[in-house]
């Protein structure tokens, strides 16, 4: 199945990752940390990404 939508929670360390196909049925929900963002999603070159962001996900460490 095709992967069309990527949403992503962003925080500081870990960040939630849900994929759905054109029709919205969930392909995968899962935890990434941030060191395993990128190679994670050029595995998903032709999907739209969305981001939501909680307060302290810009934070500097």
């Amino acid at each position: 199945m095709k992967v069309c939508l990527i949403g992503m929670d962003l925080a500081k360390n870990t960040l939630q990752v849900c994929g759905v196909n054109q029709t919205g049925k969930p392909i995968f929900n899962k935890a990434l940390k941030r060191n395993k963002l990128l190679p994670f999603l050029l595995n998903y070159p032709d999907a739209i990404v969305a981001m939501e962001a909680c307060s302290g996900s810009n934070v500097s460490l």
